[in-house]
C-alpha cells in the first residue's frame, strides 16, 4: 500500500471575501518544479483554500538524503478580471509578487495551537515590499541592464563585468531561478529571475524541498499563509432628485451610527441634471458582501416658512459595485473611488 502524507499546505486569505479562498486563482507549477515533484515522489493538489504538497512515505529517503535545499516555484494565475480592482495591489506590468519561504521574507506565527503557520510575506498582508521587477530566460540582459553589470545571490557573485549583447538570463543563470542583487553603473536593485512559463502570473510562491539535515518529519504538515488586503476606496454618492426638488442636508448612517461624509455639494451631471454629492471622509475596504451593514441616507429639505415642518426622506443605499471602481492620481498618489448614483 502506498501512503501519502501532507508535507506543505498553502492557504490564501483575502480580506475582500473575509475568509480563506483560492477561488480567483489557478496555481501553476513551473516546468522545473514539475520535474522535481516527479523525481521526489511529490504530489501537487490545488484546494479550495490554496494548494497542498504530499510526499510518498515510502520514498521519503529521496528527500531526507538531499544535501542542499531545492526550490519549488508555483505561479498564481488570476482568473477574475476584477481581482486587482478589489485587491490592494501596487505592481506594474513587469512586476510580480514574491511569496517566499525564506527567513528574510517570511514570518513564523506561533499561536501555540493548531493555528500556527508561516507567513509568506513581511507585513500583516501582502504589500509593496514583496513586489519585484522580473526578467526571464530569453531576455537580453544588456538591453535591460546596460553594458556593465554585477549579479549576486547572497554573498556569491554570479557574474561581473561587461555584457557583450548576446547574454540572456538563460546563458548566465541557467535554471537557477530566484531573486538576485543586480548592480549597474547607475543603479542597484533586486530583480526576480523567472522561467518564461510564469510571464503572465500575478505572483510566484517559492517553497523549499528540505535539505541540509532538515528531514520531512521536521516540516511535515507545515502551513503557509498568504494574506491579501482589500482595496480601500472613497464612496461618492450622487443624489439625483426630480426637477424642482432639493435637499439641504444629507446624513449617512451605518446601522444607526453616523458616518463621516462631506457636506452636500450641488453639482451638474454630464446630462445637465442637478445632483447633490456627498463624499466619504475616509476610505473603506471593499467587500464581497456587506452582511449586517445597512447604509441609510437621511435627506432633509428645510421649510421655506418657519411655521412649516422640515421634509425628511430616508433611503437604504447600495454599496460599491466592484466593476465600477475608478482610479486617479492626486498629489502623486493613486486613489480609488466609487461613484454611486441614487435617483429620487
Amino acid at each position: 500500500m502506498v501512503t501519502y502524507k501532507c508535507l506543505y499546505n498553502v492557504k490564501f486569505y483575502h480580506e475582500y471575501y473575509e475568509r480563506f479562498t483560492a477561488r480567483d486563482f489557478q496555481i501553476v507549477p513551473s516546468p522545473l518544479t514539475n520535474e522535481r515533484l516527479l523525481s521526489f515522489g511529490l504530489i501537487f493538489k490545488q484546494t479550495e483554500q490554496g494548494f497542498s504538497i504530499f510526499y510518498q512515505y515510502e520514498k521519503k529517503r529521496l528527500i531526507d538524503s538531499q544535501k542542499e535545499e531545492l526550490t519549488l516555484q508555483f505561479g498564481i494565475l488570476v482568473r477574475n478580471k476584477h481581482f486587482e480592482t478589489f485587491t490592494e495591489s501596487s505592481r506594474s506590468l513587469n512586476e510580480k509578487y514574491a511569496f517566499i519561504d525564506d527567513a528574510s521574507f517570511s514570518v513564523a506565527i506561533d499561536n501555540g495551537d493548531s493555528n500556527s503557520h508561516v507567513r509568506l510575506h513581511q507585513g500583516d498582508s501582502l504589500d509593496e515590499s514583496s513586489v519585484f521587477r522580473c526578467f526571464y530566460n530569453h531576455d537580453s540582459l544588456s538591453a535591460m541592464l546596460g553594458a556593465n553589470v554585477s549579479i549576486q545571490k547572497g554573498d556569491l557573485t554570479i557574474y561581473q563585468g561587461e555584457l557583450l549583447g548576446r547574454e540572456t538570463g538563460q546563458s548566465i543563470l541557467g535554471d537557477q531561478y530566484g531573486i538576485y542583487e543586480v548592480k549597474t553603473d547607475e543603479d542597484s536593485a533586486q530583480l526576480y529571475y523567472l522561467p518564461e512559463s510564469l510571464t503572465k502570473v500575478f505572483g510566484v510562491i517559492e517553497l523549499k524541498i528540505p535539505g541540509k539535515d532538515i528531514t520531512t518529519a521536521q516540516v511535515e504538515n507545515t502551513e503557509f499563509q498568504a494574506r491579501l488586503a482589500s482595496r480601500k476606496v472613497q464612496w461618492n454618492y450622487y443624489f439625483v432628485p426630480e426637477p424642482g426638488k432639493n435637499y439641504d442636508e444629507v446624513d449617512l448612517y451605518l446601522n444607526k451610527e453616523k458616518l463621516s461624509f462631506s457636506n452636500p455639494q450641488n453639482v451638474t451631471l454630464l446630462d445637465g441634471r442637478h445632483a447633490i454629492k456627498v463624499m466619504s471622509e475616509e476610505y473603506f475596504s471593499l467587500k464581497n458582501r456587506y452582511e449586517n451593514q445597512t447604509i441609510i441616507a437621511r435627506l432633509t429639505s428645510k421649510p421655506l416658512e418657519s411655521t412649516e415642518e422640515a421634509h425628511v426622506r430616508e433611503l437604504q443605499l447600495p454599496t460599491p459595485d466592484v466593476t465600477r471602481i475608478k482610479g486617479k492620481r492626486m498629489d502623486g498618489a493613486e486613489i480609488y473611488f466609487s461613484d454611486i448614483y441614487i435617483y429620487i
